[in-house]
């Protein structure tokens, strides 16, 4: 399956743009840092980062490791979508066969 040279890519930018709302959420007593965003079709999306040690958690690294999760996982959302617009133009937008 060919893509054409009029796709739009997925960029940060592009990324960063379907974000909507963000919170990111310090849990000192586990450790953790969570992050979660609301996207402009209103799906959210949560990711955590969390460290063994007490001594060596960084809060602000631990809001970066959370949101570049949140990041990626977005992109692989937005990636199935790519490849299900190209599958169902490759059939001319036929329904797919139920089982």
């Amino acid at each position: 399956m060919s893509v054409p040279s009029n796709v739009p890519r997925i960029t940060k930018t592009y990324i960063e743009e379907l974000i909507v709302d963000e919170h990111l959420r310090y849990i000192p007593e586990t450790r953790t840092t969570v992050c979660s965003v609301r996207l402009i079709n209103r799906q959210s999306i949560t990711q955590y980062a969390t460290c063994g040690a007490d001594q060596e958690y960084d809060p602000i690294k631990g809001r970066s490791v959370a949101r570049k999760k949140v990041l990626n996982e977005i992109i692989k959302y937005e990636h199935y979508l790519f490849r299900q617009r190209m599958y169902e133009a490759a059939k001319g937008n036929q329904e797919c066969p139920k089982k």
